[in-house]
């Protein structure tokens, strides 16, 4: 005869039945998107001043609306 696994205890079955933890992202606002990917943008050009403008409008139009 095979043995009989022993019964679980309630904690080990809510475990068990648990789903897995998903990692919360943070929520980052459409301005803090836009300022990062505008950010980006400049290192990409070879940070070269005087393009502000025109990254945070390329970056406006997409990071898109919300």
């Amino acid at each position: 005869m095979a043995a009989q696994p022993s019964p679980l205890s309630r904690k080990q079955q809510r475990r068990r039945n648990e789903q897995p933890v998903q990692p919360v992202q943070p929520v980052i606002s459409r301005e803090e998107q836009i300022r990062q990917r505008a950010y980006e943008i400049y290192l990409q050009r070879g940070e070269l001043p005087g393009f502000e403008m025109e990254d945070w409008l390329q970056a406006e139009s997409e990071v898109g609306e919300v």
